[in-house]
């Protein structure tokens, strides 16, 4: 030992001391307590989420059932294809369109003779060309049929009448649309 460091006050060990051993955390025991804060956790979403519902309710929020309606235009005997057209061009510009299908005199007069094959005595005076051509619209909204689209077919050439039906729905009534 050096001279000039003066002696420790207490003896240096030879060997490190041992650690001293952990105590274990006593055991957890888990009572009523974890489930009682789950419950009300649960207890407070349901009744945030049923204040949030109210609300929606109360500021006039509501479901907006689908429409279904269908657009009939009738042709005159005599139509040419560029008028056909043109009513066809007005009728593929309405929303929500599902396609416009031409239906021919022949086509009609088959769905003629499904429709009254037990009274034979009406099929005996129709015949195909008593029936005029139509084109066939499906359309679907939330809203309300905008007459306003189909004002145009009034002063068509070739054109005879058009007919907008709100189509019956699962116990909904279905109604012709003045337009």
């Amino acid at each position: 030992m050096d001279e000039s460091m003066p002696a420790p006050a207490f003896p240096i060990p030879d060997s490190p001391a041992p650690e001293p051993e952990p105590t274990p955390a006593p055991a957890r025991r888990r009572g009523p307590g974890w489930l009682v804060t789950a419950s009300l956790t649960v207890v407070a979403l349901l009744a945030g989420a049923g204040a949030a519902f109210a609300g929606l309710l109360l500021t006039g929020w509501r479901h907006q059932p689908v429409q279904h309606y269908s657009v009939y235009v009738y042709f005159k005997k005599d139509v040419t294809d560029a008028q056909r057209e043109a009513v066809h061009a007005v009728l593929t510009a309405i929303p929500g369109n599902r396609g416009v299908r031409l239906e021919t005199s022949q086509q009609a007069y088959e769905k003629f003779k499904e429709t009254f094959k037990d009274q034979p005595e009406l099929l005996d005076r129709v015949t195909p060309s008593a029936l005029p051509q139509s084109y066939q619209l499906e359309t679907v909204s939330r809203d309300d049929f905008d007459c306003g689209l189909v004002r145009p077919l009034r002063t068509m050439p070739g054109m005879d009448q058009y007919t907008v039906i709100l189509t019956p729905r699962a116990g909904r009534p279905g109604a012709k649309i003045a337009c």
